[in-house]
């Protein structure tokens, strides 16, 4: 037995590969799919979305080309140091020769005269190298029509600032930046996955709120951590025969995965100490103005009291 068939889950709840394809609906993303969906319709550039490595970045791509695909033609690339990218669109748009550069211009020329627009997907994109964006740069300029969606890490940012790159900002439409679940949105993630993956003839509650309350702090809201913290947990609760997952399990699967744990916890701590000294800042700058004005009061007062304590003797003599 394992413990799919121990907890009577149907599915796998916290996939650790490439295979999860749950998006948490959050309004950020619900927001993103909207504008990008019908921006593609309507305007020629690129969609940039970024964000740290578990925040659901390709997830949201997937649902992207799931809605646009049976009225567009997308283009879809994996990216890596190797990717080329001309060769790529000749192949998925079927142009007969991806080195005759021509070709591919004509076929594409073809597919918007067809009234179909050519959209490029990249994920990871990230990891394309300079020359290669330059190459993606020099696409978009020669092609107008062609509507281009990066995903990547927040380097990426950093990679399109190239001066080799110049000129790209003015084709960047939009720029969204994905976060990490919220404390409360990262328990919920735990509960909904949980429950979903269950039987529907035993529906019930998996994992403790201590258990849960823990996961979401260690995991730092990352869905991929939340994945690989979540399935070990499940197993600890597994090997001793429990049937819900307490703050043992969860105690216990971070300590076997402590290289990121501790990454998260010290991140944790490092945004406690910032805020901490910006509202120790804050305190003491509020506390000088405050002090200089009630300074400038007295001064002014005792100016006052003196220049009457004047008249009153000079009237007196």
């Amino acid at each position: 037995m394992t413990y799919l068939e121990h907890f009577h889950f149907d599915n796998i709840p916290f996939p650790t590969d490439d295979t999860f394809s749950y998006l948490y609906p959050r309004k950020k993303h619900l927001k993103i799919l909207s504008e990008i969906t019908n921006g593609c319709r309507f305007y020629n550039g690129v969609f940039l979305i970024t964000g740290n490595k578990g925040v659901g970045k390709s997830v949201l791509i997937n649902l992207i080309i799931n809605t646009i695909k049976n009225n567009e033609v997308v283009v879809f690339i994996k990216a890596n140091e190797k990717s080329n990218i001309i060769k790529s669109i000749a192949e998925q748009i079927g142009a007969e020769n991806h080195k005759n550069i021509e070709s591919v211009f004509a076929k594409l020329q073809n597919l918007y005269c067809e009234g179909k627009n050519t959209i490029l997907v990249i994920d990871d994109a990230h990891n394309l190298t300079t020359e290669q964006l330059v190459n993606l740069f020099s696409l978009i300029k020669v092609i107008p029509s062609l509507k281009v969606i990066l995903s990547g890490r927040n380097s990426i940012k950093k990679n399109l600032k190239s001066k080799s790159l110049t000129g790209f900002k003015k084709y960047l439409l939009k720029t969204y930046k994905i976060r990490h679940l919220s404390f409360i949105e990262g328990m919920k993630y735990v509960l909904y996955i949980s429950n979903s993956a269950l039987a529907l003839s035993q529906y019930k509650k998996v994992i403790s709120w201590p258990a849960l309350i823990l996961l979401s702090f260690v995991s730092n809201r990352n869905i991929h951590n939340i994945n690989y913290i979540a399935t070990d947990s499940f197993k600890n609760a597994f090997n001793e025969r429990k049937n819900k997952v307490c703050f043992k399990d969860v105690y216990n699967a971070s300590k076997n995965n402590f290289d990121f744990v501790k990454e998260n916890l010290y991140l944790k701590f490092q945004k406690i100490f910032f805020y901490l000294v910006l509202l120790l800042s804050i305190y003491f700058v509020v506390k000088i103005v405050v002090d200089r004005y009630d300074l400038i009061i007295n001064m002014k007062a005792t100016k006052s009291i003196r220049i009457q304590e004047r008249e009153i003797q000079n009237n007196l003599f």
